[in-house]
C-alpha cells in the first residue's frame, strides 16, 4: 500500500510532540505525501498550513499518526 494522505495528530500542550510532529512532515513531505493535521491542534503545534477541520480530518486518509509521547490521545 502506497500512503498518499497522512494526518497527524500531535498532543496540543506538549512542545516534544510539537517538534516531532515537524520532524514527521518533513520526512513525509519528502517523499510526495499530502499531511492533514486537525484544528485546534494544528494551531496549537503552529502547523497552520496543514489545517482542517476537526469533522473532515479523517476523510481520505491512509493513515493516521498520533504523538503525545506518554500513551494517551487527547480528546
Amino acid at each position: 500500500m502506497t500512503v498518499t494522505r497522512l494526518g497527524i495528530v500531535p498532543h496540543p500542550a506538549r512542545a516534544r510532540a510539537h517538534d516531532l510532529a515537524k520532524r514527521i512532515i518533513a520526512w513525509a513531505a519528502a517523499r510526495g505525501v499530502t499531511i492533514s493535521v486537525p484544528d485546534p491542534e494544528a494551531t496549537a503545534a503552529n502547523l497552520a498550513a496543514y489545517a482542517v477541520p476537526a469533522e473532515s480530518f479523517p476523510d481520505a486518509l491512509a493513515a493516521a499518526v498520533s504523538n503525545g509521547g506518554d500513551g494517551t490521545i487527547h480528546p
